[in-house]
């Protein structure tokens, strides 16, 4: 007895169901949402109704049919979104959501070792060494640090932000262009005297001029991890720090690269 009244149970909300989406396309218009949909679905519910063994509780066709009852509405498995013997689940954009989920959580990242190498701060600066305003400065061309001392300069890494493309299988991949930044600076003499002030930005024209030269003659560094395609200054040099005799000049650069 207790199976039979599962059993009616079950297709109580499966004709509930069936009715709420009746409702609905006669709603919007949709062939088939409307009487006569009423019909084949009160012909179907006493058909069924006739083959119930046993119970006192039956499937009602016509106008009885169409009553709402709230409480077994809300109670139903598909409105929870549980599963259930009859196959009832989770609405369609709940599984479609739980697919994200997991495909967020399962995310690759396609990389090679050498693609992701930004250890080319070194062949940038064995390039520029080459450079004459840089080869004929007294102080050292250190990487990462510079002196209190004039004269020296220094090539700084800057973070530089990766790009990234969604495949069609979600992974994500490197995109074929990316980029590296770099700070090229020097500790100049600095003081009232304009000309001392002028002198030091006329070093960075130089460096400018050697820079695009080399670039037009395809003579680049070497770099790991792809391809370098140009090497380009980005921002015009000017002094960041100034003390009372010496003072920071700096100009940016960008180096831009295919993925190996």
């Amino acid at each position: 007895d207790d199976e039979d009244d599962r059993v009616r149970a079950h297709g109580a909300d499966r004709m509930q169901l069936v009715r709420e989406q009746r409702r609905y396309g006669r709603s919007q218009g949709w062939p088939g949402g409307g009487a006569e949909g009423d019909r084949q679905d009160s012909g179907r519910g006493a058909a069924r109704g006739a083959g119930d063994q046993g119970g006192g509780h039956r499937c009602q066709g016509g106008a009885e049919r169409q009553r709402v009852d709230a409480d077994v509405y809300q109670a139903m498995p598909w409105r929870q979104g549980d599963h259930c013997a009859g196959g009832h689940g989770q609405p369609e954009s709940a599984e479609r959501g739980a697919r994200e989920d997991r495909r967020g959580v399962e995310v690759r990242i396609i990389a090679t070792e050498g693609s992701l190498s930004m250890d080319n701060t070194a062949n940038v600066r064995a390039w520029l060494l080459a450079c004459p305003p840089i080869a004929q400065s007294p102080g050292l061309f250190g990487a990462d640090y510079l002196g209190d001392e004039p004269g020296g300069f220094t090539l700084d890494s800057v973070p530089s932000a990766l790009k990234y493309r969604e495949n069609i299988k979600g992974e994500m991949a490197l995109m074929p262009r990316q980029e590296q930044l770099f700070v090229l600076a020097a500790r100049m003499d600095y003081g009232a005297e304009a000309l001392t002030n002028l002198n030091n930005l006329d070093v960075f024209r130089q460096i400018f001029a050697w820079i695009i030269e080399k670039n037009n003659a395809r003579d680049l560094p070497a770099w790991e991890g792809g391809e370098l395609t140009a090497i380009v200054p980005t921002l015009t040099a000017y002094p960041i720090s100034v003390g009372s005799s010496a003072a920071r000049y700096q100009i940016q650069v960008k180096a831009l690269y295919k993925v190996g």
